[in-house]
């Protein structure tokens, strides 16, 4: 992909194709060039990223997201592809990113490290997976989250800490398989409005 005479690229979009890996360092190079103006003057306006409904099967198959040219990638799409994993943290050099779609995928696990890094998250979409555990702490760094999709999983249980999350103003668990929830878990969450934990297995409220 080659984008050789473009000084400005907001949006790249390369949905619904067959990708399955993208890791030549020599045409992530080449994808906005210019002789006149050095990359990093360039990619400050680069800012939506669209790979969704491809084939990728692992995030360490996309080198380009360590590359300089997505130093500032705000939106990333990487719904309804083949992800199994989030461990090989490819996603920590995206330090300005907002909003991650991962939902349609293959995950069955969220590790505590997958997003640390990820210090600008607002907005966090990872429904419609295989998971099944999700580290108690995964969100606790994602202080600017505002909104979480977890919905339709294999969740049966909430141990998530985002009591500290006084952003939050969006979460959704619904269509897991959770028997029980705790009021308190919410406590901290000041500016909550839209709690959704429909079609789950509830048959308790604790309020300790």
């Amino acid at each position: 992909l080659l984008i050789n005479s473009i000084e400005i690229v907001s949006e790249i979009n390369l949905g619904q194709n067959n990708i399955r890996v993208i890791n030549s360092h020599q045409q992530t190079t080449t994808l906005i060039q210019n002789e006149n103006k050095p990359l990093d003057n360039m990619v400050i306006r680069f800012y939506l990223l669209k790979l969704n409904s491809n084939r990728i099967e692992s995030l360490k198959d996309l080198h380009l997201f360590s590359h300089l040219l997505f130093k500032y990638l705000a939106e990333l799409d990487l719904s309804a592809n083949l992800i199994r994993n989030l461990s090989d943290r490819n996603l920590l050099s995206l330090k300005s990113l907002t909003r991650l779609d991962l939902s349609g995928n293959k995950l069955e696990h969220i590790g505590k490290n997958e997003f640390s890094g990820l210090v600008d998250l607002s907005s966090l979409i990872i429904n419609n997976n295989m998971i099944r555990h999700i580290d108690a702490n995964a969100f606790t760094d994602l202080l600017e989250l505002r909104r979480i999709n977890i919905s339709n999983n294999f969740l049966d249980s909430f141990e998530l800490y985002i009591s500290n999350l006084t952003l939050l103003f969006e979460f959704d668990f619904s269509g897991n398989m959770l028997k029980k929830i705790n009021q308190n878990y919410f406590s901290g969450s000041f500016k909550l409005e839209n709690l959704l934990i429909g079609h789950n297995q509830i048959e308790t409220i604790e309020d300790k």
